[in-house]
């Protein structure tokens, strides 16, 4: 896959993050709009696939041999992984606890942030707590689960070696995800705090995700096929693709009910597919241009110190106006603040603990 026509998804991440704060600055609650609030939250999702395809070709280039993977080559790669994620992270959850910025309604019955719930995020296994979660960062959701798909992507990439064999494993899943979510259903005690159960259950939890980075996963060989193929027109194909892609995303935005039988993450994941195809055949420069490319390129920062900036917006700026106006004033302010913030972590926060870090943890690859 060529480096250069990959552009377009930096910027999807720089179209889909400034939805993060706009959802969370609540859009939920204006007139007529609110009832789309979780369509427009399966952006969530985009990110996701996008993530998958990055991770394996990560692991394309660092084991382009599938039958040499080594052990050491694994740690290697997983250092490298959280040697990209933990700085920022771990400031971000530092800041959190320093403002008080921490999202009690995850926190459901359990009420406050306990040393277990921190160490959870500390070791990076709070995707598997339903209290703990997205209970600090009000995102961290997101890097719990993801955190989770990476340990689990050398091994899938080691035996999902082709677009075939990719999707017989999301069939498989697919069929066996219904019965694995009523087991969960059964083991966990969701009467005792329902909100936070049935949400984990739906949402948060890396069993309510695995199919969408799978379709992310067979996106990857997609497009590596695409690459392959020779096409007698192949913007015009691009463009019947996204065509297609957006009519059925529109569809289903303006449905409430469900055009396929399974769940809305999954089946917008699918949706997905042929925009992704789409713009692979022919940028759409709507997207595929350098405002939002400088977005994505440092979505996870914003995305991580969302909710902390917002908190410190809403304690610290406060005027009368209609809802609509505070709200429209919120997301254009805290997306700018968050933009620049992360443009200034990178360069004196996250670069150079990397460039000194780096060559120590990681050593020579094996």
């Amino acid at each position: 896959m060529k480096r250069e026509k990959l552009t377009f998804l930096d910027g999807l991440k720089g179209f889909a993050i400034p939805f993060v704060a706009i959802v969370h600055s609540g859009i939920g609650q204006l007139p007529e709009i609110g009832k789309y609030t979780g369509d427009i939250a399966r952006m969530v999702q985009m990110l996701f696939m996008i993530s998958a395809l990055l991770t394996f070709r990560s692991l394309a280039r660092t084991f382009p041999d599938r039958s040499k993977m080594t052990k050491e080559g694994i740690l290697w790669w997983y250092k490298k992984k959280l040697l990209r994620l933990l700085p920022q992270y771990y400031l971000a959850l530092i800041l959190t606890m320093l403002t008080r910025s921490w999202n009690t309604f995850w926190l459901g019955t359990e009420g406050h942030v306990t040393i277990w719930n921190i160490l959870a995020h500390v070791f990076l296994v709070h995707g598997f707590f339903p209290h703990y979660i997205d209970s600090m960062l009000g995102v961290e959701w997101y890097l719990g689960v993801l955190v989770i798909f990476d340990f689990l992507s050398p091994f899938l990439y080691k035996y999902l070696d082709s677009l075939e064999s990719s999707i017989l494993f999301l069939t498989g899943v697919f069929i066996v995800k219904p019965f694995f979510i009523i087991a969960l259903r059964h083991i966990l005690p969701v009467a005792s705090d329902p909100a936070v159960y049935n949400n984990f259950i739906d949402t948060f939890s890396p069993y309510a995700q695995f199919m969408v980075f799978i379709i992310g996963i067979i996106m990857y060989y997609m497009l590596e096929k695409i690459e392959q193929t020779e096409f007698k027109h192949p913007r015009l194909l691009g463009a019947a693709l996204q065509v297609l892609a957006f009519g059925l995303i529109f569809c289903q935005f303006i449905r409430q009910s469900r055009l396929l039988p399974m769940t809305r993450h999954d089946m917008f994941a699918l949706f997905f597919l042929p925009m992704f195809a789409g713009m692979y055949l022919r940028p759409l420069k709507f997207i595929d241009n350098p405002y939002f490319r400088l977005w994505g390129k440092y979505s996870y920062t914003i995305f991580l110190y969302n909710y902390i900036v917002m908190n410190f917006y809403e304690r610290t700026v406060q005027f009368e106006a209609p809802f609509v106006v505070k709200w429209l004033v919120e997301s254009i302010v805290v997306n700018i603040i968050l933009l620049l913030l992360a443009m200034f972590l990178e360069r004196y926060f996250d670069k150079p603990i990397s460039e000194k870090l780096g060559p120590k943890l990681l050593g020579a690859k094996p």
